[in-house]
């Protein structure tokens, strides 16, 4: 229901250049006042300098133009691919990381577009007079007076979504260079698999060898032939099997890319090194992730963004109150150039018969403007606003829930990520310190006493099969200490290096050790197999 107050005064002859004037200084105001520009740009760079808290790599600047983004990627696969350079052409290269910008951009127009006033309402109104002159002009211009108490509220909760948006976007920027140093590891294992799987063939290759030669020496049997035989054979299934995991995992490695290139084509630099993280505990994991965690940051702007919607529906109890001018020009009626013919027309359907019309002049009209303030707004009877209100109150409390229940569920993986990783870690010490050196010493007694005819085959072939299965699980063992440091990245919200910075000294729960060296006979993989 609206109610339309018009409080006018009458002026004689008011010159039309006046309100020409009037009106365009009115609508230069404004137009100065809705004026604006959306510039993303301190956006991004706040996304960027999030990022590279959470992983310790910056979004890349060049993230906007298509050939500086081609030419650093052209640059990082020549140059052979870490997981450094991996998470930076997932940055640079991913669709998904493209779009999040655009969705930031997106959140900053609405942030303008919260700011601005609504534009100003212009009627106009020609009303013809039946027997001619000067038409009647009606003009109305108002404008919404109630935004200037919404607009700071309703700009508020924008810059709250604004905040909210950066924070998702940087945490699935962040997801997807870790996912990239996932694949990155993954397919290094593969990698590093197949070379095991080589090495392994000559050793059977050369065992066939050594059963051959005593066999022509009188010493040897078929059976140990053909045993030797067998076993050379199925380490070259194996080594079919380890070249498809490798072209496998490269796919999923370009797919986080977003490459389209042949995976055979992606030329690998093995960092098969795990980290060390002896000095963090599960404690500093948690307190990092209070601190860092993204998805916890944007929780809590979402819970601020709906505190901010509800101040902002308390003001729309009056959503309209508007304030204008409105001006009337009066018709005038024809004088001296009278339409006879109209006239004569009219007169004799007035008399039913032909007449003539009436001789007497008409009276001379003057022309008057009416101008005058207006005021509209809408009555509050029915509608207060109170389910809205009610409904930003409700939401207001789902956000405070889903905060409370990220944070809960951040205590467990804290916890959960910290034991995995310090499992990982101590099995890798594990393998390189004591499984396969004994075992490596194993096969080498086994082969000089079958060579000097002290024991048969079979034990060769013991040694090199558990010898083989404990290289394979040193290799399986790297990749679960280097995915469980990611792992721990990503619960934390942070990169290793400031978890470790910012855990306290003489905290540790992890058993310290010097750096794990390879196992021996697991070589360093060629850069790139096929």
């Amino acid at each position: 229901m609206h109610f339309d107050c018009h409080g006018r005064w009458r002026r004689t002859f008011l010159r039309p250049p006046r309100l020409k004037i009037g009106c365009a200084a009115l609508a230069a105001s404004l137009y100065s006042v809705g004026c604006a520009t959306v510039d993303p740009g301190p956006d991004r760079h706040e996304l960027s300098r999030l990022v590279d808290a959470a992983v310790d790599q910056p979004l890349p600047s060049t993230v906007q133009c298509a050939a500086a983004v081609g030419e650093r990627v052209h640059e990082l696969l020549s140059a052979g691919l870490n997981s450094e350079r991996a998470s930076e052409v997932a940055l640079l290269n991913n669709p998904r990381v493209l779009s999040g910008l655009a969705r930031v951009g997106a959140a900053r127009a609405d942030v303008v577009q919260a700011g601005l006033f609504s534009n100003p309402k212009v009627s106009l109104m020609l009303r013809w007079p039946d027997g001619g002159g000067l038409t009647n002009l009606e003009m109305n211009v108002a404008q919404n007076i109630a935004e200037l108490w919404q607009i700071p509220a309703r700009k508020e909760s924008a810059e709250r979504d604004l905040r909210r948006v950066i924070l998702d976007t940087a945490r699935e920027a962040a997801q997807t260079a870790l996912d990239a140093r996932s694949a990155y590891h993954r397919a290094t294992r593969a990698q590093r698999e197949q070379a095991l799987a080589e090495d392994n063939l000559e050793i059977t290759r050369q065992l066939l060898e050594i059963a051959l030669a005593r066999r022509e020496a009188g010493a040897g049997s078929e059976i140990d032939i053909n045993l030797a035989r067998a076993l050379h054979l199925e380490t070259e299934l194996r080594l079919r099997e380890a070249r498809l995991s490798v072209v496998e995992l490269r796919a999923a490695l370009a797919r986080v890319l977003g490459l389209t290139l042949n995976p055979r084509e992606i030329r690998l630099i093995d960092d098969a090194a795990p980290p060390d993280i002896s000095p963090i505990n599960a404690q500093a994991v948690i307190r990092a992730a209070d601190e860092h965690r993204l998805d916890l940051r944007s929780a809590r702007s979402m819970v601020q963004a709906a505190a901010a919607r509800v101040e902002y529906e308390k003001t729309r109890f009056l959503r309209e109150i508007e304030v204008g001018i409105s001006a009337e020009r009066m018709e005038r009626a024809r004088r001296a150039d009278r339409n006879w013919t109209n006239e004569a027309v009219w007169a004799t359907a007035e008399e039913g018969m032909l007449a003539l019309p009436s001789l007497m002049p008409r009276e001379r009209l003057q022309t008057d403007w009416v101008i005058g303030p207006t005021l509209m707004f809408e009555l509050p009877l029915f509608d207060l606003n109170d389910a809205q209100i009610a409904r930003a109150r409700y939401e207001r409390r789902a956000a405070d829930a889903v905060l409370e229940a990220i944070r809960r569920e951040v205590v467990q993986d804290a916890w959960i990520a910290y034991e995995r990783a310090a499992v990982a870690w101590s099995n890798t010490r594990f393998y390189a310190e004591e499984l396969l050196p004994l075992e490596q010493d194993s096969l080498v007694l086994a082969r000089e006493a079958y060579q000097a005819g002290r024991s048969s085959l079979l034990a060769v072939l013991d040694a090199q099969k558990t010898l083989l299965a404990s290289r394979t699980g040193y290799v399986r063992a790297q990749e679960a200490a280097q995915l469980a440091a990611i792992e721990l990245e990503r619960v934390a919200g942070c990169s290793l290096q400031t978890l470790i910075a910012q855990a306290p000294s003489g905290d540790a729960q992890a058993p310290t050790s010097q750096p794990i060296t390879p196992a021996p006979g697991a070589a360093e993989s060629p850069e790139n197999s096929q």
